[in-house]
């Protein structure tokens, strides 16, 4: 779960994209980029996946279930 107990919202979810690029663009400066390659690309896939989640649930009842039904998720 994003944010705690509450959630995050889609703006959050987008905030967090952009932090995250932020994040890896200083990575790259200190030539560490290799080493937050799979945390960034997982942050990457989950803030963006439950951004999607929050705008086109699908059928799913929650965010667990969205991740199982649907592999393009």
């Amino acid at each position: 779960m994003l944010n705690g107990r509450d959630s995050a919202p889609v703006e959050q979810c987008l905030e967090m994209l952009d932090e995250l690029d932020d994040f890896n663009h200083h990575t790259e400066i200190l030539g560490v980029t290799y080493d937050y390659s799979n945390w960034i690309a997982q942050c990457h896939v989950h803030y963006s996946t439950y951004a999607k989640y929050l705008t086109v649930r699908r059928g799913a009842s929650c965010y667990e279930d969205y991740l199982s039904l649907f592999s393009d998720a």
